[in-house]
This record gives structure tokens, sequence and C-alpha cells, in this order.
């Protein structure tokens, strides 16, 4: 449909190469197919064209942002706040404010704010844009601070934790913002792929399994040809602990498309199958022939496709600490937190590999090194919730500590 829409398109525009409207459909399919310098071009032009087009501004804004030009978007910002006064302000003006302020290191609230208003902005007009929703509902997702680590069974700790995080009042803030853009968006387009998708993950997020099992079997149907999508529906059935299902979901997307071969989740669930036949050692090496392997997605040295796909890797990491930490092998173990502290190096992970760590130190007897590692999360971080269990934990099982092990969880409390 694409193809056709920008065959019409390019068409329309040899007829009519001075129509700004025209330029405005070319610049939102190249931004649609993530053409990001070709639809700023067609916003350069649509605005040459009709110097008064909000639209052609707010686009030109959106795509310097998108390229990270942010001393550019921040003054063409400035120019559209002048207007304001005169035009009125706009949910797309305002989400633009939002982008801007995050990509400046602005106070989280605000941002929320702003995101927050753009979307009251839009419910107020008449005109429903999905697009524009889905737009608001990655922004919402991109303050989110929860890393989720994939969880082997159905009763692991891990499965706990990841219900512990999102407990975090923030996140709650954030997870039921977007919920609410999601399901309004798939009441008017039930079959966007994408809406389809992020409402399971937050389904999975806050542990409710048969909902995410329900919104990816959606978002697969759409597009069975989707990577993205097979993983998501297998990572759930992993959830639940069930290997069979999460191997023939897996199996059904590589019969789609033989691209998720690589995929560091299919090399997961074979080692979780291993894992749970207790042959450790060949658990080891399935985890590290994926760790190895420079064409999965997320190996690369960009940070911005490293954090796509964090929660896949940083499971793997914990798995294969884990396996070595079972088998006594943890010099091995420990150069495997090594590499993946560097690998996550100042991302929301490090707190998660902390946590690791402090695991490894009480394991090995060394209290004071389990208890410096704990305390080395901060308290605005949603891993301080499960860094401040793991020390009351500690208190009570290695020192005999009741009073520290009750200050413990009354301060998180507080």
């Amino acid at each position: 449909m694409l193809k056709k829409a920008s065959h019409l398109i390019n068409r329309a525009l040899e007829i009519c190469p001075s129509s700004s409207s025209i330029q405005l459909l070319a610049a939102s399919l190249n931004l649609a197919t993530q053409h990001t310098k070709e639809a700023l071009t067609n916003y350069k032009k649509a605005l040459k064209l009709d110097e008064s087009s909000i639209d052609s501004m707010n686009g030109l804004i959106h795509c310097q942002l998108l390229q990270g030009d942010i001393k550019d978007a921040a003054l063409q910002l400035e120019l559209l706040d002048e207007l304001l006064p005169t035009i009125g302000v706009s949910a797309e003006t305002v989400y633009l404010q939002a982008l801007l302020l995050r990509e400046q290191k602005g106070k989280e609230e605000e941002i929320m704010r702003l995101l927050d208003k753009a979307m009251d902005l839009h419910f107020k007009e008449l005109k429903f844009n999905p697009d524009f929703l889905l737009q608001l509902v990655n922004a919402y997702f991109g303050l989110s601070k929860q890393p989720l680590l994939i969880v082997f069974d159905a009763k692991s700790s891990v499965s706990e934790e990841n219900e512990i995080l999102s407990l975090w009042p923030d996140e709650q803030r954030l997870l039921q913002r977007a919920e609410r853009l999601l399901l309004q968006i798939l009441e008017i387009a039930p079959g966007l792929q994408k809406a389809n998708y992020l409402l399971a993950c937050i389904h999975l997020r806050r542990g409710g399994l048969q909902g995410a099992l329900k919104f990816s079997q959606a978002a697969v149907d759409v597009d069975p040809t989707c990577i993205d999508a097979h993983a998501l529906h297998a990572t759930i059935y992993l959830s639940q602990g069930n290997l069979r299902m999460a191997e023939q979901a897996l199996e059904i997307g590589l019969s789609n498309n033989f691209d998720l071969r690589n995929h560091p989740l299919s090399n997961l669930v074979r080692a979780a199958v291993c894992l749970k036949d207790g042959e450790t050692e060949k658990a080891i090496k399935v985890l590290n022939e994926t760790i190895a392997n420079p064409d999965a997605p997320g190996r690369s040295t960009e940070m911005s496709s490293k954090l796509i796909y964090s929660e896949f890797w940083i499971t793997i990491y914990t798995e294969l600490i884990y396996a070595y930490k079972k088998m006594d092998k943890m010099q091995d173990a420990r150069k495997i937190l090594a590499e993946a502290r560097k690998a996550y190096a100042n991302t929301l992970e490090m707190d998660r590999l902390a946590i690791i760590a402090a695991d490894m130190d009480l394991a090995e007897g060394n209290l004071e090194a389990a208890l410096a590692q704990l305390s080395a999360v901060a308290s605005d971080r949603p891993a301080y919730i499960l860094a401040k269990q793991r020390m009351a934990d500690a208190y009570l099982n290695h020192r005999k500590e009741w009073k520290l092990y009750i200050a413990c969880y009354a301060y998180v409390s507080n």
C-alpha cells in the first residue's frame, strides 16, 4: 500500500510540483517509511511554498529532532511559540515541545505534563489521528525507567521482580496513559499492528499474560512477517513457563521471516529447554554462542540499537551468569558480569547488574561488598525497591539483624 501511495504522490509531484499540500503528503509518507532526510526536504519545500503552514513547520521541527539537530529545532520552536497567541496551541506543537525538552534532558515531570497536555488537546479536536497518538504512546514509553527481564519460568522470582518494578508510581502513570491511548486507537483502527504490539507489551510488564497473549496474537495476525511480534509472542509463552508453545511460536515466526533465527530470543528459548532438562553445560554453550553472534539484533556498538533489545540481552547475560554460578564457575560468571557492565554502562540496566553482582558476593560470603553494590542503586530508580528488598534479606539471613531488616521495608514504604 505504501509503495502504491508513493507512486501516486510522486506522479502528483511531477504534475504539480508547486503544491504545498502534495509536498506535505510526500513528507508524511517519507516519515512513515523512516526516510527522515527526504521528509525534511519535502517539509522545507512545503514551507517555502506556503510560509503560513503550521503543519509544515511542525513537520520540519519533528525531522530536525529525529536527526538530532536540537539547536535548529529549538530555534524553530521559539519562532512557532511567538505565533501561538495568534494561531492557537496545537497538540502537535506541544508534543514537539515535550520531545525537545526530553532531548535537552529536562525534568521528566515537565515532559509528562506536556505529553498529557498534547493528549488532552488532541481529544478536544474532532479529527482523530491514530498515527499521532502512537507517537504520544512511544514518547510515554520513552520515559519508562523499567528494564524488563524475560522470565524463564512462571514461578521464577524474576516474574515477581517485574511486577514490583511496574508498581513504581511514575511507571504506573506512564502505563495507564499509554494503555488509555492504545485502547482508543484500537477502537477506531483494530488492525493497527503497532498498537496491538504495544498493548501486549503493557500487559506483559504488569504480569497480565493472558491479555498480553491476546494482543500479541493480534499483532502477529496483522503482519506475520514481523520479527518483533513473533518474538514478543514467544516471550509471553516463556514467561508462562510454556516452553513447547514458545518454541512453536518461534517456528511459526521462522516460517514467515527467516531473519528471526538471529533474534536473541531464539537461543534464549533453546537455553531454557536445556536448563529445564538439567543440561546446564549445554545451556551455557548456547548462551555463549548467542553473545558471540555479531549479526544478532542489539549487538552493534550503537547504544540505540542495544537498548531496543536490552531486555533480551540482559536476560541472556543474567542466565549465563547464574548458570556458571550453578556450576560453581565463579570466575567465568564474574567475567560475563564485567562484559555486561561494559556493554550497558550508564544505562538503567546497570541497576539489575548491580543486584546480580550482590547475589554473587553473597554466594561467596562477602556481605559488605553485596551491601555496597545494593546501596549504589539510586532512590529515584525503580530497581531501588528490589535493592532494598535484597538488603533486607541480607540483613536478616546473614546478620540476623531484625531491626535493619524492618528498617529497609519501612524506608521504602515511607
